[in-house]
């Protein structure tokens, strides 16, 4: 029910915004937008609903103020978050100098940004082989045989890289 009604949010106000107001672009981002909050809301009053086998409930006592755990995430996080920043904000550049050059750069510019991801999907999945292959092997204590599959998964990765890299 939640689903329809999220979607149903979501196609009316475009109707409405697009055809009903003539708006362009923000007449589509809107109702998006706002039924992807309506849907976070449903679903975060969902998990605290305590009648689900599954649920979330608030507890002052399991979640605590941790300074040094906080300390380690903001120390990989913020580095993180502002390199990634700057890549963003390279991409945008790149794409406001394309963008003046007409429609045949801007067209090209987004195939090659195709072709160029191919590139990096061997990455990007090995990550996601990775997580649940080393969080098993960290589980059962077998440190081992995790620092054996994340030099194997990279030797994969770097050789499917290359290979895509080459052709």
């Amino acid at each position: 029910f939640w689903f329809f009604l999220i979607n149903i949010i979501n196609i009316t106000g475009n109707a409405i915004l697009i055809y009903g107001f003539k708006c362009g672009t923000e007449g589509v981002a809107v109702p998006t937008l706002l039924s992807r909050i309506v849907g976070a809301v449903l679903i975060t009053v969902l998990l605290f609903d305590k009648k689900h086998e599954l649920h979330l409930s608030f507890d002052p006592k399991i979640y605590r103020f941790d300074k040094n755990m906080i300390r380690r995430i903001l120390y990989i996080g913020v580095p993180n978050g502002l390199e990634n920043s700057m890549f963003q904000l390279g991409k945008i550049l790149v794409l406001s100098l394309v963008s003046t050059f007409g429609t045949y750069a801007i067209t090209a510019n987004a195939v090659a940004n195709v072709f160029a991801s191919f590139q990096v999907l061997p990455g990007t999945a090995m990550t996601l082989a990775a997580t649940p292959v080393i969080s098993k092997c960290v589980g059962a204590n077998d440190y081992s045989q995790a620092k054996y599959y994340v030099k194997k998964l990279h030797i994969i990765t770097y050789i499917c890289m290359a290979l895509l890299g080459l052709v």
